[in-house]
């Protein structure tokens, strides 16, 4: 069974998730805020494993160093984002976001989460899925948003095409979300039915 804690950080309030299955904990997206991060996990008593990006916004991982540094774990960030980490890394002046291993359609972890490639957000947005909880970056948000395309790399039609990926999912779904309250796949259909 998968446990899930959210944790709000940074500017934006980006949603930083704890996601424990079987005893290890993969940390989803830290954009802000280690030392928050990191205390909630020796709150809980946690055993973090590894880092994952759902996509390359300096949003979702400007903890990736601290973290990483901390815990010994490795960081995956989508293999379609690397260019677009890059620019971040150099418009943001960050000096390294530990990206230790790229994931395309697979992530190498115990945590077996199923990979789901959403572009259009960004080319190497992903989702995440694991028993009924599907942690959705920033391609779906609860209410019938969904993620923006008028940044860099960004693409309305592939965006379109993932939102009909993700709505094949069954209603009960728990749709976690790069910012904001959670949702279901039942909840966000009905935004979409009239369309």
């Amino acid at each position: 069974m998968l446990n899930v804690e959210r944790i709000i950080v940074g500017p934006l309030h980006t949603n930083c998730y704890l996601a424990t299955y079987a005893g290890q904990t993969v940390i989803i997206d830290p954009g802000a805020e280690a030392e928050k991060i990191s205390a909630r996990l020796a709150e809980l008593g946690l055993n973090a494993v590894a880092i994952v990006n759902t996509h390359g916004h300096w949003d979702h991982l400007m903890a990736n160093s601290a973290l990483r540094a901390r815990y010994a774990i490795p960081v995956f960030s989508p293999l379609a984002d690397r260019e677009l980490i890059e620019q971040e890394k150099e418009h943001y002046h960050i000096d390294a976001l530990c990206l230790d291993k790229w994931y395309d359609t697979e992530l190498a972890l115990a945590v077996p989460f199923q990979v789901i490639q959403t572009p259009g957000h960004t080319p190497g947005s992903t989702c995440l899925l694991l028993d009924g909880h599907l942690f959705s970056g920033d391609t779906l948000f609860a209410g019938g948003y969904l993620g923006r395309t008028d940044l860099w790399g960004g693409d309305a039609g592939a965006m379109q095409r993932s939102l009909a990926r993700l709505l094949e999912l069954p209603d009960e779904t728990l749709v976690w979300p790069g910012h904001e309250e959670s949702s279901t796949i039942g909840q966000e259909r009905g935004f979409y039915a009239f369309r």
